[in-house]
């Protein structure tokens, strides 16, 4: 017996992807999967288009991409990054992947409100938690804190620097603070 998925448009994160010189292939495949909608920018549509990788929207303010016919080209109304979350957020997307150049914090504090974002770098995922988070992962691992959390309190994690934490047992850990949201990152 089989089972077939049908996924529905918007279902699956959308992937932004600025930058994949360092990104591991296999993961890479991974998010492909289950055909997200892929927005690029100029300089990465070379490498996607000859990894045979379709792109669906492209941020540019040029208009002439021989490559591939059915590309969406969206003006560049800001930085890249802010004009593609812009997009998503604008025609109902409710999450989002992103490979990046650089951490975008920046935007991932002034958009976590409006969409569920997991930026993708340096074998590292970051995302904005809320107070009261919990996951489970084996002892040992490590966890970092990015931004001011007034109130911070963990169960589980022992601080090891300013933002970095190494859980304990196995087991779950949890955060809580007293901010909006706080910036996670956790090793894959």
């Amino acid at each position: 017996m089989s089972s077939h998925h049908i996924v529905r448009e918007k279902q699956e994160p959308a992937l932004i992807v600025e930058d994949l010189n360092e990104f591991n292939e296999e993961l890479l495949g991974q998010l492909l999967e289950w055909v997200p909608t892929l927005i690029t920018n100029v300089s990465s549509m070379p490498m996607l288009l000859a990894k045979g990788i379709n792109i669906d929207i492209l941020v540019s303010n040029t208009t002439t991409f021989p490559a591939q016919n059915d590309i969406i080209i969206i003006p560049k109304t800001d930085s890249f990054l802010k004009t593609a979350l812009n997009h998503l957020v604008n025609t109902g997307y409710s999450a989002v992947n992103i490979l990046p150049k650089e951490i975008p914090f920046d935007l991932l504090y002034s958009f976590s409100g409006s969409i569920n974002i997991v930026v993708l770098q340096q074998h590292k995922r970051i995302f904005a938690i809320k107070s009261g988070y919990r996951k489970w992962k084996p002892a040992n691992e490590s966890v970092e804190l990015y931004g001011t959390a007034a109130g911070l309190h963990v169960v589980g994690l022992k601080r090891e620097d300013n933002n970095r934490y190494r859980t304990i047992t196995d087991g779950f850990y949890e955060i809580r603070f007293t901010a909006p949201h706080l910036l996670i990152a956790e090793s894959f």
